[in-house]
């Protein structure tokens, strides 16, 4: 119903209560609507390690998507790897593949604050269009040059140490850099502090 604030809530929720309970079909079917969610919000990387996430599930149980869900499954795919670039996309994929559930379940609590977000700042609309970051990436790069330790962007995101550290990497990769002085040079030059 258009209302991505609230969808984004109860999809997170019930992703918690899922994995408590132990339904890992139910569990992967709802990372896959969050990874679509998260495309929706500008954030095709974590979609991506968000589907990855899904599939090693539905792989570990032995499981597909409903026959129905097939074609949009593969569309949004489409759009995502599009929007990240393939290399970043499949570095996601893989990641998000890789990571305990746990931790998965941890990093969608962002998706929350991405969805609730105030109405977009034009200036960061037209840096996302130009450099390819999406609007999680800018917080975290203006949180990264605010001088912030992974543990202080963890903190403040409501994310684990190693999720930070993770988005932190995917940056370092996305950007070419190596460093976080190359981090601030890249963020002053395409004004994004």
């Amino acid at each position: 119903m258009g209302d991505n604030t609230a969808a984004t809530g109860y999809l997170v929720d019930a992703l918690t209560v899922l994995r408590e309970c132990g339904d890992q079909a139910a569990t992967a079917e709802v990372l896959g609507s969050l990874a679509d969610m998260a495309h929706t919000l500008g954030d095709s990387a974590m979609g991506a390690r968000l589907f990855g996430a899904a599939h090693a599930i539905r792989q570990a149980i032995s499981t597909s998507h409903q026959e129905l869900a097939v074609e949009d499954y593969e569309r949004i795919l489409r759009q995502m790897r599009e929007a990240a670039g393939d290399e970043v996309f499949d570095a996601a994929w893989a990641a998000g593949a890789a990571a305990p559930t746990d931790d998965i379940v941890r990093e969608t609590a962002v998706l929350k604050e991405l969805a609730s977000a105030a109405p977009r700042d034009p200036r960061d609309v037209e840096i996302e269009r130009v450099t390819g970051l999406t609007a999680g990436d800018l917080e975290i790069v203006r949180l990264f040059v605010g001088g912030r330790t992974n543990q202080e962007i963890a903190d403040t995101l409501s994310i684990s140490l190693e999720a930070a550290t993770a988005h932190v990497g995917r940056l370092y990769a996305k950007l070419g850099v190596g460093s976080r002085a190359g981090v601030t040079a890249y963020a002053f030059k395409h004004g994004i502090v």
